[in-house]
C-alpha cells in the first residue's frame, strides 16, 4: 500500500483530475474526495489518509481554517494547500496552517 491521499476541491473536474492522475503513480493511493471543509472532516476521520490535498477556497470556510483543524485533531496526517489564484495575504497564511503549502 502507497500513500494514502484525500483530495479536497469543491469543482469535480479537479478531485477526477487528481483522481485519474495518482492512478498511474505508483506509490500514491487516492482514498477518496471531498467538496467542502466539514466533508474532508468527516472523510479524514473514517479513511485517516496520509495527506490531504486541500484547495485554499472552498465553499464553506477557507483551507487554511480546515488545515488547522486537519493539525489538531490528526497531527499526523500531512497537508498540502493548492488554489488556482488568491491573494497575497492569503497565501501567506496558508503555511501557518498546513505541514506544506503550494
Amino acid at each position: 500500500m502507497g500513500v494514502r491521499v484525500l483530495i479536497v476541491d469543491d469543482h469535480p473536474v479537479v478531485c477526477e483530475g487528481f483522481s485519474q492522475f495518482f492512478e498511474f503513480v505508483d506509490g500514491i493511493d487516492a482514498v477518496g474526495t471531498a467538496s467542502t471543509g466539514r466533508q474532508a472532516m468527516e472523510r479524514i476521520d473514517l479513511l485517516v489518509p496520509d495527506v490531504v490535498l486541500l484547495d485554499l477556497h472552498l465553499p464553506d470556510e477557507d483551507g487554511a481554517t480546515v488545515a488547522a483543524r486537519i493539525r489538531k485533531r490528526h497531527p499526523d496526517v500531512r497537508v498540502v494547500i493548492f488554489t488556482a489564484g488568491a491573494e497575497p495575504s492569503e497565501v501567506r497564511r496558508a503555511p501557518q496552517a498546513s505541514t506544506v503549502s503550494c
